[in-house]
């Protein structure tokens, strides 16, 4: 049986699955040190993040929202904006939800908004301007 620095092969592969799996749980939890990641959520219902230092522009909105968080819990929103994701992708309406952990674009808003079509591939996602 061949040693890895005293491991055997299998024990090198369940040490590098843990540091995948975590580097996972880092990148969903905010924690996560590179660049800002955002997931495309077919569920969601408003474009979300907990970062407030992302937003091009931040202001009260003109009545408290609620929204249902992934752990079931209900938020109350009291402010949103824009955010710039570069290459010309402009977020609008971006609810800040301190308590959140992760970046969620909406895909129902982003195609009102953008006016474009999302397509799912088993390896792909496109998105496809309207206009």
């Amino acid at each position: 049986m061949e040693k890895y620095g005293g491991f055997t092969l299998a024990q090198v592969e369940a040490l590098f699955s843990l540091f995948k799996e975590r580097e996972n749980k880092e990148k969903m939890s905010g924690k996560y040190g590179g660049p800002v990641q955002w997931v495309l959520d077919s569920g969601a219902s408003h474009h979300m993040t907990f970062n407030r230092n992302i937003f091009s522009t931040l202001s009260r909105l003109p009545a408290a929202i609620y929204v249902t968080i992934p752990n079931g819990q209900e938020e109350i929103v009291t402010e949103g904006g824009t955010v710039n994701l570069g290459n010309g992708l402009v977020l609008r309406n971006v609810l800040y939800v301190p308590s959140f952990a992760c970046n969620l674009i909406s895909v129902h808003q982003l195609a009102n908004d953008r006016n474009c079509i999302i397509t799912y591939g088993a390896h792909f996602c496109l998105i496809q301007d309207l206009t």
